[in-house]
């Protein structure tokens, strides 16, 4: 074999080896921390009176939706006003007339040069 594709080979096996290394002590990482975390128990505070959630009222939450929808339906109106200024999506029906426009113009081209 050849002096340079002995140095291929060797360079793949080498890198690959690094590779797999790596891969394998990310592995190994992962189970040992699972490992060390699983038996530990978490000691949950009790919430202080000012860090308890306040409580939503009915009519609040009502409103609370109803400025949600009307958000969204104001942001869903502007971005189709948006798209309709920027003239809209292209369909893959444009694209295929584009690139069929190009092919028809480099054959013209090719048969041109090719009279001459």
């Amino acid at each position: 074999m050849g002096e340079l594709l002995n140095q291929t080979l060797y360079l793949t096996v080498v890198g690959m080896g690094m590779t797999f290394l790596a891969i394998g002590a990310l592995v190994a990482s992962m189970y040992l921390m699972t490992a060390f975390i699983k038996d530990r128990k978490v000691e949950e505070e009790p919430l202080a009176p000012e860090d308890e959630p306040a409580d939503v009222s009915a009519p609040e939450s009502d409103e609370r939706s109803l400025a949600a929808a009307v958000a969204v339906a104001v942001a869903l109106a502007t971005q189709s006003v948006a798209t309709a200024t920027a003239g809209g999506t292209a369909s893959t029906a444009d694209w295929s007339a584009y690139v069929r426009g190009q092919h028809l113009s480099m054959r013209q081209q090719y048969e041109a040069r090719k009279r001459r």
